[in-house]
């Protein structure tokens, strides 16, 4: 089975509501839910679940690389 077809117009609505991201799962998750009966809300669950996790591993990941930043400057300073 072939996944289902992500339109343009749902890209673009997506963007404009910042979650453009979902886009990289988007195409394995519409598959999944065809394939697995899942449930609109179930579905819909997933895909934000998805994006949670991305913003939070991007979250830390900056938090991290800034923290270094810092460190380092206060390392060149002394």
């Amino acid at each position: 089975m072939t996944a289902p077809a992500v339109t343009p117009e749902l890209k673009a609505l997506l963007r404009r509501v910042k979650l453009g991201r979902c886009l990289d799962t988007l195409p394995e998750r519409l598959s999944l839910a065809a394939t697995g009966g899942m449930g609109h809300g179930e579905f819909l669950e997933l895909v934000l679940a998805d994006e949670v996790t991305r913003r939070e591993t991007t979250s830390a990941d900056r938090r991290s690389r800034a923290d270094h930043a810092h460190v380092n400057l206060l390392r060149a300073a002394h």
